[in-house]
């Protein structure tokens, strides 16, 4: 697991959606979204700054990607040890595993959520490893 900022640029201008700072990813677990990207990391040295070139399919969910080619700026802030998770989380998270479990746990919880504000009633859309467990009415 490792701990990263990033920022995509759209058109060459960045986007909010596809930013964040302080990401915890665990690299090889095939969740992410977009499996280019997740590649993309894999042997990144600490506190260098990268670009990676992503390339999003044409089908994607987000019209604002679909069949563009995403610059991210990626910054490797740490490798994500038992003693990083229990500061990071300020003791509330004694290991890796601990803290990977609810943070899976809250980003599943959010996708559930905001599921009702991307999604149009009776729109069918094309999934990825996602489990719907319900649409909006």
């Amino acid at each position: 697991m490792i701990s990263l900022d990033y920022e995509g640029y759209v058109d060459d201008q960045p986007s909010d959606d596809l930013s964040e700072s302080g990401a915890v990813i665990q690299v090889g677990a095939g969740n992410l979204f977009n499996a280019a990207f997740e590649r993309g990391l894999m042997g990144l040295k600490l506190g260098e700054t990268y670009n990676l070139n992503v390339t999003f399919a044409e089908d994607d969910a987000d019209p604002d990607v679909a069949g563009k080619t995403i610059t991210f700026s990626v910054e490797v802030n740490a490798k994500f040890n038992d003693a990083y998770a229990k500061k990071m989380s300020k003791n509330k998270y004694p290991n890796v595993k601990a803290y990977y479990t609810y943070a899976k746990a809250k980003e599943e919880k959010e996708n559930r959520e905001g599921i009702g504000d991307t999604v149009p009633e009776n729109r069918h859309i094309k999934t990825r490893n996602v489990r719907i467990r319900s649409l909006p009415k």
